[in-house]
């Protein structure tokens, strides 16, 4: 109404004079505006492809995506699950109670008896290195790219129910050498000057990080989703293999909890096999050992075909966590006529429950080696009442780290002061 009271030529003229603005707008400042908006896109394209494994990976449980990672090997053709075998935790509904493989407690399940098939999973489903993979090559710089590269892909990766399970994982502090630093200086006072394992040169300001990830691989300090990659390999695969299900088997050393034996490909395009080593009671948790093959198993050698043989000591550094019994020690004492070596190990007897010493028949612990581990006794019992309270103020946030420590300074002294019992008992 308003427009149309006014004369014809005003109207012509307001537009033509928008028309005639319109054509004195800057070219640069179009360009700019097209410049701003490519940007924008591409920081948009950027955000979605790093951070959309994050975002889906948290739209579930770390169980609920566990789960799916079984049913996803069953669809394949080739996979397989034992209908009976299922992931949870261990206590319903307490998401601190551990997550695992466990057998159904429905009484209407197939029953798991020793040689049945626990899970068979086909290359295809296996992260690997690819064609450089070899069943005795247990390092590769490939593992830690290839895992990187299918972490970005999030949902789009052809392993995307093993992703989102693996993302859902804690993403810090997993070893040692991602602890926080005042974990790390605490760890370094137990273990001392390169005197106690694991050996501080190791795990200190992320050494193997450094070593193998940065050094060897060329790898990135920055970049967090290779961080990630790094960590869960050390932690989780099986020499240079990244195995669905399997890795939700957990560790036990006690031969009476342990329930599989595992079969790694032996070439490129074979399938990883878990099978039954003894019948498997239901409720009862399927389990795994990192260390089957350590000298105090002995396990037979046709056994060993994952070839882990860690120590006490190592299980910490590569997995983060404190053995139970029994456990493997190895000890180095610096003498006049250079480092003396003693391994042993340490057990509680299966109707006292009293600890057992062990050591090969070979193993002579001198005088020299009877005084270091009386000094580390010693000086261990003295970081304990000086630091204990002092520091635990320090560790507020991270209860883990904390309590991990203080376990493995227990394991320590514990383990020092069965060797030197044993030491008496032979005089």
């Amino acid at each position: 109404m308003i427009i149309s009271e006014q004369p014809p030529g005003m109207l012509r003229r307001t537009l033509n004079s928008v028309s005639s603005k319109s054509k004195t707008v800057p070219t640069m400042l179009l360009l700019k505006l097209v410049f701003i908006v490519v940007l924008l896109l591409q920081a948009l394209l950027i955000v979605k492809f790093v951070s959309a494994p994050y975002i889906n990976s948290a739209a579930f449980s770390s169980e609920e995506h566990a789960a799916r990672t079984l049913e996803w090997v069953r669809s394949h053709p080739q996979g397989d699950v034992h209908p009976s075998v299922e992931a949870r935790r261990e206590v319903a509904g307490d998401s601190r109670s551990i997550l695992g493989l466990y057998a159904s407690s429905d009484p209407y399940t197939q029953p798991i008896k020793k040689g049945d098939i626990i899970a068979t999973i086909p290359w295809e489903l296996i992260i690997n290195p690819g064609i450089k993979y070899n069943e005795r090559t247990f390092w590769s710089c490939d593992i830690f790219k290839n895992l990187a590269s299918e972490l970005r892909l999030g949902d789009d990766s052809f392993y995307s129910p093993y992703i989102r399970y693996l993302l859902s994982q804690p993403r810090t502090g997993l070893i040692p050498s991602d602890w926080s630093a005042a974990a790390q200086e605490l760890l370094a006072q137990i273990v001392g000057k390169g005197t106690l394992p694991p050996f501080k040169r190791d795990w200190y300001h992320r050494a193997d990080f450094e070593e193998e990830w940065i050094r060897q691989c060329h790898g990135s300090r920055e970049d967090e989703i290779e961080r990630l990659a790094y960590y869960l390999v050390t932690t989780r695969d099986e020499d240079t293999l990244m195995i669905p299900v399997y890795d939700l088997a957990n560790h036990v050393s006690d031969p009476d909890k342990l329930n599989t034996l595992s079969y790694k490909p032996k070439r490129v395009g074979d399938s990883f096999k878990l099978v039954a080593s003894r019948d498997i009671a239901r409720g009862e948790q399927v389990t795994n050992s990192y260390n089957r093959c350590h000298p105090c198993s002995g396990t037979p050698d046709k056994d060993c075909s994952t070839y882990s043989h860690y120590g006490t000591p190592e299980l910490l550094w590569r997995f983060g966590f404190v053995d139970d019994y029994p456990q493997t020690w190895r000890w180095t004492s610096s003498t006049g006529k250079g480092d003396e070596s003693f391994d042993f190990c340490l057990d509680r007897h299966r109707g006292t429950k009293e600890l057992e010493v062990w050591m090969p028949p070979t193993v002579h612990i001198s005088q020299s080696a009877v005084d270091f581990l009386q000094r580390e006794v010693k000086r261990l019992d003295e970081l304990s009442i000086k630091n204990s309270d002092d520091l635990k103020s320090r560790f507020v946030t991270n209860v883990h780290e904390w309590d991990t420590i203080w376990r493995y300074h227990n394991a320590l002294t514990v383990a020092m002061r069965a060797a030197l019992d044993s030491v008496r008992d032979e005089k």
